[in-house]
């Protein structure tokens, strides 16, 4: 069946909305945002200063107008500062958190398509694969044995490469064929486990 040109339209800008790239720039505009504000308040606080042009500095009440002024400057730096760091932590946490659960949207959608395909016995067995491909890498993070699965793997092939829709979970689960077009390698980049922790709950769910 050919998707109508407005469904791909639509699943297109979904998955530039959802990515990553959007997001830091969302919380950059944040940041950027709060530093304008910043800006006019330090400009609002010169323009003050100006006010008392034409008395003289010696006078204590413009020397007391100066100090209490760079006093509130420099207090409103600090706070600035502070913001802007939290902002920045706040936007890698939501950018690591949409990471992670991007595996499980991920993996939902493999299932789904796996399921109307596949009689529930397939399923099942394809479930229990997932599952198992899963637990090896969080008992043997390191070991290469688990870390790479070839395609022509007799067992694999029989029980999950046949199945439509498999590729994604093989990507929910953090693995990637690329450049090796003939195994899947577990992916070491950020918040990895986390995503691959998440597929597996999601496999879990499925199969209760």
């Amino acid at each position: 069946m050919v998707t109508p040109p407005m469904a791909l339209l639509a699943r297109a800008a979904w998955r530039i909305w959802d990515s990553t790239a959007v997001l830091a720039l969302v919380w950059a505009a944040a940041a950027v945002s709060s530093f304008a504000i910043f800006s006019q308040q330090h400009q609002l606080q010169q323009a003050r200063l100006a006010s008392c042009g034409g008395r003289s500095s010696a006078d204590p009440a413009v020397a007391s107008a100066a100090t209490a002024a760079k006093v509130v400057e420099a207090a409103g730096e600090r706070s600035f500062l502070g913001t802007a760091q939290q902002t920045l932590v706040e936007a890698a946490e939501k950018i690591a958190a949409s990471e992670i659960e991007k595996h499980g949207r991920l993996m939902a959608s493999a299932l789904d398509a796996m399921q109307r395909r596949a009689g529930p016995q397939d399923m099942q067995v394809a479930v229990a694969i997932l599952k198992k491909i899963g637990d090896n890498i969080r008992a043997h993070p390191d070991e290469q044995r688990y870390r790479a699965i070839r395609k022509t793997n007799a067992r694999f092939a029989e029980s999950l490469g046949k199945l439509p829709g498999h590729e994604v979970a093989m990507r929910a689960l953090g693995f990637s064929d690329e450049p090796d077009g003939a195994v899947w390698a577990f992916q070491d980049v950020p918040n990895a486990v986390a995503g691959l922790e998440e597929a597996i709950s999601v496999l879990h769910a499925f199969s209760r």
